[in-house]
């Protein structure tokens, strides 16, 4: 462990030039980190889509049974509830589907197109991009669900307020 931090200090004090090796490195390493924050980020745009129509109830469909651990959840059909519950404008529902599509080629066939590659350059860099774009796109869906989601839990508590209230003015 110390030879590692007397090397990165060696490197920082030289101030020269970096390797090819460590230029490449330091590519993939920011590439691995920026795939990581894309399926966090994709998890968390799906964790609050569910939350958010559980909040409401779903159409037609057992929530308990869905939301049962080792259930597929598919994002899809849970775009398609949340178009039905809130009668969504077709724009937003047309972005909700292209982050879908966007979320799906990450997970399922991102090393099956053929710029997508971990050889170092800009193959890697075009797959970087793309696994970029898709973090951006889902940070943005998620600052909106959790905007509503906390507004829905404001309803929800008025609502349980009032009643507790009547009650109260009953007894």
């Amino acid at each position: 462990m110390f030879n590692l931090w007397a090397r990165v200090r060696q490197l920082w004090l030289s101030k020269k030039e970096p390797t090819q090796e460590e230029v490449a490195l330091e590519q993939m390493r920011d590439f691995v980190i920026s795939v990581g924050q894309a399926h966090l980020a994709c998890a968390l745009v799906e964790q609050e889509l569910h939350d958010l129509l559980r909040s409401f109830g779903y159409p037609d469909i057992d929530v308990p049974a869905w939301l049962a651990p080792g259930q597929p959840k598919r994002l899809g059909k849970a775009i398609v509830a949340l178009k039905k519950q809130f009668g969504l404008p077709s724009s937003f529902g047309n972005h909700l589907e292209q982050f879908r599509q966007q979320r799906d080629e990450f997970a399922h066939n991102i090393w099956r197109d053929g710029d997508a590659t971990l050889e170092v350059g800009s193959e890697l860099m075009k797959t970087h991009k793309k696994v970029g774009d898709l973090y951006r796109t889902a940070r943005e869906l998620s600052k909106l669900f959790s905007g509503l989601l906390v507004k829905a839990h404001e309803i929800r508590l008025q609502v349980a307020s009032k009643m507790l209230e009547d009650e109260i003015d009953a007894f």
